[in-house]
């Protein structure tokens, strides 16, 4: 599976699940939701996670904080 198709996937998943709940809930009543829409397609994913984030010359003071990461 492509990086085309996952993200393909992923975004019909987001549309789909506000299509069906709507709008005005808390941000991880979707998350919640679109982790397991995308563990029953079939796609590894994980929840947010602070990763470090690097520049050229070395490592920065910040962190970059993913909401979600999937994988095939």
């Amino acid at each position: 599976m492509t990086a085309n198709e996952i993200s393909y996937k992923i975004i019909s998943k987001v549309i789909e699940i506000h299509k069906t709940v709507g709008p005005g809930l808390l941000e991880s009543t979707y998350e919640q939701a679109l982790m397991y829409e995308l563990q029953q397609n079939g796609l590894k994913s994980r929840k947010s996670e602070s990763n470090a984030f690097y520049l050229q010359k070395g490592q920065t003071r910040n962190r970059l904080q993913t909401r979600f990461i999937s994988r095939r």
